[in-house]
């Protein structure tokens, strides 16, 4: 294990991150991860759990993955060519150096993340920007905010990118479906963070993504994975072990809305216990039960 640089979180601003879920979800991570050959990340959003993990064990081999093409496009053009993209970035930045700039900046670049007739780079470049200015990360389902773009579209959070990029240089990204990563054994760490279970549809353009997400087929999924799984989720999934933790999102500050996350739980779901009857079961590290705990 190595030492975690702790400002390295997420590039990105996502809705439903766990940036700042990280050391409570560690604590539900397999005890021997000596044994695992590879993290997986099937919804990776903002990617804050396998950046954390990725600096952890850097020896491991990491693969993650996202159905939400313009967001992988991100991600493998942050891994690919993170020059090009900074550099396309600050001039972006230099040319639109006001909120009223980069609301017409903003409206411009959403035309472009799913046209065609751009280059890869260029797609990639505007959706980093969409998702700078747009409240709370929605990229595509969210209008300009003003506050958002002073806040997170400077030239110090553009400057930072190549840190990341040097830190993902070799994971395996794809768009695929998720039930794409879960084949394997328990030399496999699956990490998933589906669409929640909520009123509302937050994820791809116009939500589609979220409204068609099956979450019985999910849990089913879930309970025939032999990999080894750590699930964040709204629900519990019958069959494996559902323990709870506080995290409050930040998507609005109404009253309201605060209030109402603060009674909220977030429920962290494991197909594993800590200890092994034989050194079989502790090489595999599988091993099926139902547990249902609280953690304050």
């Amino acid at each position: 294990m190595t030492e975690i640089n702790k400002r390295l979180k997420t590039p990105l601003r996502y809705v439903g991150g766990k940036s700042r879920a990280l050391k409570k979800l560690e604590v539900f991570n397999p005890k021997n991860m000596e044994n695992i050959i590879e993290i997986r990340d099937a919804f990776l959003g903002g990617g804050s759990y396998p950046i954390y993990l990725s600096q952890k064990y850097p020896d491991k081999n990491i693969w993650v993955n996202d159905i939400y093409k313009p967001l992988i496009n991100w991600w493998i053009q942050l891994r690919d060519n993170h020059e090009e993209m900074v550099k396309k970035l600050l001039i972006k930045k230099k040319n639109n150096n006001n909120p009223e700039k980069s609301k017409i900046l903003f409206q411009s670049s959403k035309n472009i993340i799913n046209d065609p007739s751009y280059s890869p780079i260029d797609k990639a470049v505007a959706f980093y920007i969409v998702n700078k200015c747009s409240f709370s990360g929605l990229t595509e389902n969210s209008s300009f905010s003003k506050g958002s773009s002073v806040s997170n579209f400077k030239e110090s959070i553009i400057n930072s990118l190549p840190f990341y990029s040097k830190l993902i240089q070799d994971w395996k990204i794809t768009n695929l479906d998720y039930r794409e990563l879960m084949n394997g054994d328990g030399h496999i760490f699956l990490y998933l963070d589906p669409p929640y279970d909520i009123k509302s549809n937050i994820y791809g353009k116009k939500g589609k993504i979220h409204k068609i997400f099956n979450h019985e087929d999910f849990k089913d999924e879930c309970n025939m994975c032999k990999c080894r799984l750590l699930i964040s989720y709204n629900l519990e999934i019958n069959g494996l072990c559902n323990s709870s933790f506080d995290l409050t999102y930040t998507m609005k500050s109404n009253k309201e809305y605060i209030e109402d996350q603060k009674k909220k739980k977030e429920i962290a779901i494991t197909n594993y216990y800590d200890y092994y009857d034989t050194d079989e079961e502790e090489e595999s590290g599988f091993f099926r039960g139902q547990m249902n705990q609280v953690i304050i």
